[in-house]
């Protein structure tokens, strides 16, 4: 994954908050974590699919 030494402060409620730590790995950092979803966001876009499956 990209190193980066910016930090961001980002806010989440507690339903995202469980959400996000239920789709981690084990060892995985939120930066890693939030890196991956959005790049399988991306490829799945990629495949002809919309953020919400529909083509």
């Amino acid at each position: 994954m990209r190193k980066s030494y910016a930090r961001h402060t980002v806010m989440l409620n507690d339903s995202s908050y469980e959400l996000l730590k239920k789709e981690g790995y084990f060892g995985e950092t939120y930066s890693d974590l939030i890196l991956r979803i959005l790049i399988e966001l991306k490829r799945s876009r990629g495949n002809g699919r919309s953020h919400n499956g529909r083509q």
